[in-house]
């Protein structure tokens, strides 16, 4: 699984094949957060032929998993996706439209 955004980094290079690198979870006593890092690759092919990531985002996520219970990656794509507006109905989830993969 993957999503597919286009996104132009500071470096001016432009990715748009994204999967999760290292999903790090953190508990908290009233609810569960995941922190997890999204690799960026130029594009499918760069990562199918051994390159390098070229850019890294950490993405806060909101997912109820119980402790001892195997994480679902399919839920974890789909919890980086939620919409996220704020009061005037604007979407702040950058990864809100990215196309799965």
């Amino acid at each position: 699984m993957a999503l597919l955004k286009n996104k132009e980094l500071l470096t001016g290079q432009h990715v748009e094949y994204w999967t999760i690198g290292r999903p790090d979870v953190v508990w908290r006593p009233d609810a569960k957060i995941h922190a997890v890092n999204m690799y960026a690759w130029v594009n499918k092919a760069a990562k199918d032929t051994g390159k390098s990531i070229v850019g890294e985002a950490c993405v806060v996520v909101h997912v109820d998993l119980p402790i001892g219970e195997s994480i679902n990656v399919a839920d974890i794509y789909a919890a980086i996706k939620e919409p996220k507006p704020d009061e005037d109905g604007n979407e702040t989830n950058w990864f809100a439209d990215a196309e799965d993969v």
